[in-house]
């Protein structure tokens, strides 16, 4: 008997420090390393153009959306050349600022839908490269339509340099990102710094593949777009 006392106070000893070497890891491994990143997004040179549209159209609507995602820093962009168009949403968040869990609620498959927005041809693991040759993490791609409205969507969730687990589609959970899940847990929080970029235009990104604005754009999130 006390050798069983004994052993499960050391197993208790264990898991303590195990719990304690995971939330320091956690508290010190996560730093704001891409604070000014949006700050050096492309402007528009002609023929395009470009117009910052406010995230929500009244004073109420800004409050309930700062309160909704309490984001440090957000864009929302559409850049025009003729019927071309291009329109990016980003948001920054510092580390251990927000749950990454409440950011997976505000994507578009859950927004967009909301507002009447009939989504198709989901792929969870789209493609995408950056300069450089180099692999961007996948992206996530839906098509939405609305009335006679269609828009191409991409989109990714990216926490402390990794995609989210929250964000790469069903059937996807791995060792790693099982362990991410558990320091989340641990704190409540996110563990690092996050950011979510969404781009949408009415043509297919096959017509985006070769266009120097779209390839600038991705290259000023490279930072934390590119997979390791």
């Amino acid at each position: 008997m006390k050798f069983r006392s004994s052993l499960g106070f050391a197993l208790i000893v264990l898991l303590v420090a195990v719990f304690v070497g995971v939330y320091t890891v956690v508290q010190t491994d996560s730093k704001s390393l891409h604070t000014g990143l949006m700050d050096t997004l492309p402007t528009a040179q002609a023929p395009w153009t470009q117009h910052d549209m406010a995230i929500a159209n009244t004073e109420l609507m800004k409050k309930s959306v700062g309160e909704l995602l309490n984001y440090d820093k957000a864009i929302f962009r559409e850049y025009r050349n003729g019927d071309k168009t291009l329109t990016l949403y980003a948001a920054y968040w510092r580390p251990h600022k927000f749950d990454p869990r409440l950011i997976a609620i505000h994507v578009p498959d859950v927004c967009w839908v909301g507002s009447g927005w009939q989504m198709s041809n989901p792929d969870y693991a789209y493609p995408v490269m950056l300069a450089g040759n180099k692999k961007a993490w996948p992206a996530q791609y839906r098509f939405f339509t609305k009335e006679e409205t269609g828009q191409h969507v991409l989109y990714w969730h990216v926490v402390d340099g990794r995609l989210s687990g929250y964000a790469e589609g069903p059937g996807t959970l791995t060792s790693q990102s099982v362990f991410a899940r558990f320091c989340q847990g641990i704190r409540g929080e996110g563990a690092g710094e996050q950011f979510f970029i969404r781009l949408s235009s009415p043509q297919p990104w096959s017509e985006w593949q070769d266009e120097p604005l779209f390839k600038q754009i991705l290259e000023t999130f490279s930072p934390v777009l590119a997979s390791h």
